[in-house]
């Protein structure tokens, strides 16, 4: 119990994003230690590797490794820091070593080219788009759908690609059994016109896996060869996350996935319900892949930092 209680009181004391923060420590009734930790929505980074060498036959490259190595040194050093029990042999900067990971990290990082295209944004070779539309006349090679844990396709998208395609699309995601959250399963699409429907389990009842579920479904769709996809608002219906996060998860997850390099998507379409949707994912998208632009159109930088000639924004990530 001891140690359960030092990690937590030690953990709590590291302020970074990739520590997660203890949020209770104690014992049950019948004697068992316990450590509650906050829930973190992502993948983590073995199983990342190991889908993305499946999906584009390359790992995670080398920056990436060094943002985590970096992290994660700083937080062995944190802890050797505290435990010590000879203050002379305690560093005097804990963050010599995050520094250099993070040097290196920016000196190996892919910038991020983004351009605006009249009402889409192309994204490293992608081109992206936001439409109101119904998602079973999506003409995509693929779709993505929110689903609960049993795939029960009654209600929102999902019944509107059911009615459209055929109960067998819910029969073959049933198969499989129940999913937890943050999973993300593939089956065909019935009589729709796309190949095949991915069925993420992104929330429920206001606790949201969207980021998870649309990392999985980014390099599920990577690994059946599918070139364009078409994705709705996941997690807004039953599961009530709100639409700006789950427009921000989801617009996160896709810029991840382009930066790491390797995509063979060539477009990725948004699609919702109405134009107040579609109008906060378009700028949410905007936002986030072309934030330096929007900030010197508004007159937030200094007007020498881009030229208003171009449309174009190369970022690199700090």
């Amino acid at each position: 119990m001891q140690r359960l209680r030092t990690e937590a009181i030690i953990t709590s004391r590291i302020r970074s994003p990739r520590v997660v923060r203890p949020m209770d420590v104690g014992v049950t009734d019948d004697g068992t230690p316990y450590l509650v930790q906050d829930y973190v929505d992502g993948l983590d980074l073995a199983e990342f590797d190991a889908a993305r060498r499946k999906a584009l036959g390359v790992g995670l490259p080398l920056w990436y490794v060094c943002e985590v190595v970096a992290e994660e040194a700083y937080f062995q050093q944190a802890v050797a820091h505290m435990l010590d029990q000879e203050p002379e042999r305690r560093w005097n900067d804990m963050g010599r070593v995050r520094r250099t990971f993070r040097q290196l990290a920016d000196l190996l990082r892919r910038p991020i080219h983004a351009a605006r295209e009249g009402d889409a944004i192309h994204v490293m070779g992608v081109h992206v788009t936001t439409r109101v539309g119904d998602l079973a006349t999506a003409t995509t090679d693929g779709a993505v759908c929110s689903a609960n844990s049993d795939f029960t396709m009654d209600v929102g998208v999902g019944a509107s690609l059911v009615k459209a395609g055929g109960r067998v699309i819910e029969a073959e995601a049933k198969a499989g059994g129940a999913q937890p959250l943050g999973a993300c399963i593939s089956t065909g699409a019935g009589t729709l016109a796309f190949r095949r429907v991915l069925h993420a389990v992104a929330a429920w009842s206001e606790v949201s896996c969207v980021s998870r579920s649309a990392q999985r479904a980014l390099l599920r769709a990577e690994t059946e060869g599918l070139r364009s996809l078409s994705i709705p608002a996941i997690g807004t219906g039953a599961a009530r996350v709100s639409l700006e996060s789950s427009a921000t998860s989801l617009a996160a997850s896709l810029e991840l996935h382009l930066q790491l390099g390797g995509s063979r998507f060539n477009h990725l379409d948004f699609v919702l319900f109405d134009e107040a949707k579609r109008r906060t994912f378009a700028e949410v998208l905007e936002s986030v892949f072309l934030g330096a632009r929007h900030a010197a159109d508004v007159g937030l930088v200094d007007s020498g930092a881009m030229s208003d000639e171009s449309s174009t924004v190369v970022r690199k990530e700090p």
